[in-house]
């Protein structure tokens, strides 16, 4: 059986992001481009958004601000 490693655009830089074979909600990812780290919020299409210490400390991922 071949495992496939999922890939998804990192909302702050848009580069492809390595999530792994068996990604699960909560996982923290973070990017090799801009080290940003980010939560995986939904599997299916994959949907990252801001950590939870990012939230409890007031930094707000930009994620929120680029287009789709």
């Amino acid at each position: 059986m071949i495992e496939m490693n999922h890939t998804t655009p990192c909302p702050h830089c848009r580069a492809d992001i390595d999530i792994g074979a068996y990604p699960t909600v909560g996982e923290l990812i973070v990017c090799g481009l801009c080290n940003r780290e980010f939560e995986l919020l939904w599997l299916f299409p994959f949907e990252l958004g801001a950590t939870y210490a990012q939230v409890q400390t007031g930094i707000e991922s930009k994620a929120q601000h680029l287009p789709n």
